[in-house]
């Protein structure tokens, strides 16, 4: 018994099937085989790692009623698979190819896909030019010019993570310029850090401080206005006081007056009441 690697796998293979003075297979065959482990999903391997390991008939055997069949599952696996990660046109030529032949998906799945898996990544390229800033734009439309497969994948592969960096970079520091202290900081630590607290700041981070900023504008407002209102009020009492000092005064001023009024009055009345007095005092003398 012979063991020989294929892969992560070993296969055992009876010594005869080494042995060149024992009777070889058709070459083409085992090879076949070996190609349907290779390509194939755990149970096609499995089948065919059996069929390594069997005599020459059974090789046969295998390829000509089993590996068509396996095949056809594979192939409608390997195209639902791939429908689940692919664009719309993708998708759309897939479903078409399941409806078909077992040889026309098979066709389809070797080859007939580029077409349409341009159009998916011109649609991606597109969408990610229109939600990016300066540097993603014009980084797509250069993918866009060229218009390979191969350019357009570089760009969204590649490409695209490091000018999205770039724009949000250039985002944060637009907004630490014109930020409150809190905002302001916050964009500080996050263009101090990597690319995804850049990204996090921006998801979130700065909404966070945005609202700090505002609770502390609100409360220094409250402050002011409470500071303002105890001036005000300091100086309407002060003015009451003022007003009440002067009324104090102009009542004690009455009063004087009054008095005083109260006292030329009663001199007065003393004067009318002696020279009434005096003229009845007069009219009493005798005459001469």
């Amino acid at each position: 018994m012979i063991v020989l690697s294929l892969g992560a796998g070993l296969i055992a293979v009876p010594a005869s099937a080494t042995d060149t003075s024992a009777v070889q297979p058709p070459p083409n065959e085992r090879a076949q085989v070996l190609a349907l482990w290779a390509t194939g999903s755990d149970r096609t391997q499995l089948e065919a790692e059996q069929a390594l390991t069997a005599s020459d008939a059974e090789v046969h055997a295998f390829l000509t009623n089993r590996a068509p069949e396996l095949v056809r599952v594979d192939d409608r696996f390997k195209a639902l698979s791939l429908m689940n990660e692919s664009g719309p046109a993708v998708s759309a030529e897939l479903t078409s190819a399941l409806d078909g032949t077992p040889e026309q998906l098979a066709a389809y799945l070797k080859s007939g896909w580029r077409g349409a898996l341009v159009m998916d990544q011109r649609g991606s390229v597109l969408r990610a030019m229109a939600d990016g800033g300066r540097q993603v734009q014009a980084a797509g439309t250069s993918a866009l010019d060229k218009g390979t497969s191969e350019a357009l994948m570089q760009f969204l592969t590649k490409e695209l993570p490091l000018r999205t960096a770039q724009d949000e970079r250039t985002e944060a520091l637009m907004i630490e310029a014109t930020a409150g202290p809190n905002l302001r900081q916050a964009a500080q630590e996050a263009l101090d850090g990597t690319p995804a607290d850049v990204h996090a700041f921006l998801e979130e981070g700065q909404y966070v401080a945005r609202a700090r900023d505002r609770e502390t504008l609100t409360v220094s407002q409250l402050a002011d206005l409470a500071a303002k209102a105890g001036a005000t009020a300091k100086a309407e009492t002060a003015a009451a006081q003022k007003t009440a000092d002067q009324a104090e005064k102009a009542a004690t001023a009455a009063k004087q007056a009054a008095t005083v009024a109260k006292e030329e009055m009663a001199k007065t009345q003393g004067a009318s009441l002696k020279a009434s007095d005096l003229a009845r005092d007069a009219g009493r003398a005798p005459h001469r």
